[in-house]
């Protein structure tokens, strides 16, 4: 397997240093998370590179303007609800935005995650590569990396510790068995050896996927079927409780 930081360095050119310097101290925690695999590892950062936009946000940016407070914390997309009076007054002022949305200012999403202090909204809004969000989540990812996350946020992100609560999300959720084969994941019958062949085996697998989800059934995974095949997953992995990969 190519090494990690060959990858991202190709892939994220414009990594955040602490990111990159994670990965280059990294490969022990990955074998500990049994990322072993060029399918495991390709998942991995696949998810990691959606929530860190490419490996360069370490903080949520809450600098949102007034359309975009709407679009995405606006009356019926939020519990935050917050009305075109509101987004012009608070736009582009991470703080205020942060408690409105996070903290105190939404008491029914304050309570969800943990937020219990003035300032908690601000404090502890995404960061990190899996985007940790809320006082309770940095409190359990500390707990479960041994790291006192909670009483200092910045270390999500940092160095010696931001591979640490991605991994443990990942693993925390068993994502490494949906990154396996998503054919066998979803039924393949008979199941597939993961040999990085496409095979006979492999060809009649996606037919019958291909048919069932009533697609050209011609045997090989095109653009249509990958996309079909990424929603069927997604629809299994909620259905099954884990969020991490179901969006």
């Amino acid at each position: 397997m190519a090494r990690v930081i060959d990858v991202l360095r190709l892939v994220a050119p414009k990594a955040s240093p602490r990111y990159l310097a994670a990965f280059e101290r990294g490969n022990s925690l990955l074998q500990q998370h049994e990322i072993t695999t060029p399918d495991r590892l390709a998942h991995f950062l696949a998810q990691i590179l959606h929530e860190s936009g490419g490996l360069t946000l370490e903080r949520e940016s809450m600098k949102y303007r007034p359309e975009r407070l709407l679009e995405i914390f606006g009356a019926g997309k939020h519990s935050a609800a917050i009305t075109p009076a509101e987004a012009q007054n608070l736009a582009r002022d991470e703080r205020a935005i942060a408690e409105r949305v996070y903290g105190l200012g939404n008491a029914r999403k304050a309570q969800e995650l943990g937020n219990r202090d003035p300032g908690d909204g601000f404090k502890y809004r995404g960061a990190g590569l899996m985007q940790t969000t809320g006082r309770a989540n940095y409190r359990r990812m500390g707990l479960l990396c041994g790291v006192d996350f909670e009483k200092q946020p910045d270390l999500v992100f940092s160095a010696p510790h931001a591979l640490k609560p991605a991994l443990a999300e990942w693993s925390e959720a068993g994502l490494n068995v949906y990154a396996d084969n998503a054919l066998n994941v979803l039924g393949a019958t008979p199941p597939l050896d993961v040999d990085g062949e496409y095979g006979r085996m492999t060809k009649d697998s996606v037919l019958q996927f291909q048919t069932a989800h009533e697609l050209v059934a011609e045997g090989w995974a095109g653009d249509a079927t990958h996309a079909a095949l990424q929603l069927a997953l997604a629809e299994k992995l909620k259905s099954a409780g884990n969020p991490v990969l179901a969006g």
